[in-house]
């Protein structure tokens, strides 16, 4: 392993089960009005509703989800991208950020419950389990995030940022493999295979532990794909 990274741990989130229907499910069916008649609506609900409620049922290990934290030293840190030994990384919020705020990171892999979505019994059901498994991952997101946060203010308050990955604040697509390289992901289920990430329904990134808040001004940042430039010609800058 590279000397700014230590030993890896392994988590697991538990209860997503209802915070599932609570976060995605329900808040999304307050926008359905516009975008579709009530029967249609209604339709789509208790399809969304009994799809997702018989898979529980059926596998109720599907909710538990293991999550690999690879904890790194914050002077992988740096100006515009992170470095893991003579790997690089470009991830342009970087040269944004205070980062003598950075106290350390983790790289983290996990994968959605991994289901058969032939399970559903119709085209509409099969797409809401896909819905499911997509608002698994968020779920998990924010859970890692605030266990994060819990885990380094035992002492004193600080603070895990939103979860840096490709795609997102600058970091290219193409840092997915870079980061797999870091971990043993197959030890939940995750690898890097053909060119992608197997399962398909799988994640892999950054957390940022910090003295204060990193992304207050940064919130346009979330859904930049980067640039070679880095942020010096962005408009939101």
């Amino acid at each position: 392993m590279r000397s700014c990274i230590s030993l890896a741990d392994k988590i697991r989130c538990w209860s997503y089960r209802f915070a599932v229907f609570g976060m995605k499910f329900w808040s999304g069916w307050q926008r359905l009005p516009d975008q579709m008649d009530e029967e249609m609506r209604r339709e789509h609900r208790s399809t969304a509703v009994s799809a997702v409620t018989n898979l529980l049922q059926k596998h109720k290990y599907f909710y538990r989800v293991e999550v690999l934290l690879q904890p790194f030293d914050k002077s992988c840190v740096q100006d515009g991208k992170f470095q893991f030994g003579g790997q690089e990384i470009r991830c342009n919020v970087l040269e944004r950020i205070d980062r003598s705020q950075v106290e350390n990171g983790y790289i983290y892999a996990f994968h959605a419950p991994d289901i058969n979505v032939d399970e559903g019994e119709s085209l509409l059901a099969k797409y809401y389990l896909e819905v499911f498994q997509i608002a698994c991952m968020d779920v998990c997101r924010q859970q890692i995030q605030d266990y994060l946060e819990r885990k380094h203010s035992a002492l004193q308050k600080q603070y895990c940022s939103p979860s840096f990955g490709p795609g997102y604040y600058g970091m290219d697509i193409d840092a997915v493999p870079k980061l797999i390289s870091f971990l043993e992901a197959d030890t939940v289920g995750v690898k890097w295979q053909e060119d992608k990430l197997y399962p398909i329904m799988s994640l892999v990134g950054v957390y940022l532990i910090s003295k204060g808040e990193l992304l207050a001004k940064c919130k346009d940042c979330a859904g930049c794909l980067g640039q070679a430039g880095g942020c010096q010609y962005c408009m939101n800058r």
